[in-house]
């Protein structure tokens, strides 16, 4: 297995995108599915194409390990061929440095399949391609967010 972790920065204050994550992991899948994607450039290739990995993925509420706050526990596994590995991690949202702004942080595990190939591999571009493929995760998940949090601030009642 594999640690990896990966953060974006999302432009809402914390307690609303906290509150919106679901909505918006609602949003980028379908029918628990979601498309993980490997941006183009990651592997060489200067282009607007991805990589795509259709997988079935969960979401659920947990505590941390010191039982003291709430969590999103999210998982993947792909679906058909096996491009994408399984990952089992958390999503947090906290204050950023700028407080109209809060920090998406997805951190896990990956299983590394093909054994000491796959290892070497993993050490020699794998772990950069899982990388990249949780960032253009959370940038969806942050770009999403931000529209939602968007929408309700156009469908609020002005005072």
């Amino acid at each position: 297995m594999a640690n990896i972790i990966a953060e974006e920065r999302v432009r809402c204050a914390p307690e609303t995108a906290t509150s919106l994550i679901e909505p918006a992991l609602q949003r980028i899948s379908s029918e628990g599915k979601m498309t993980v994607r490997v941006p183009a450039e990651v592997i060489g290739i200067h282009s607007p194409i991805a990589l795509e990995q259709e997988a079935s993925f969960r979401v659920a509420h947990a505590r941390d390990q010191a039982r003291l706050n709430d969590i999103l526990t999210i998982s993947w596994e792909p679906v058909g061929d096996k491009l994408a590995p399984v990952f089992h991690g958390t999503l947090s949202c906290d204050a950023d440095s700028v407080p109209t702004e809060s920090m998406l942080a997805l951190q896990g595990t990956y299983d590394v399949p093909g054994g000491l190939v796959g290892r070497a591999f993993d050490d020699a571009v794998g772990f950069w391609t899982a990388r990249a493929t949780m960032h253009d995760l959370l940038e969806r998940l942050a770009s999403t967010i931000e529209e939602l949090d968007a929408e309700r601030a156009t469908a609020a009642p002005h005072r």
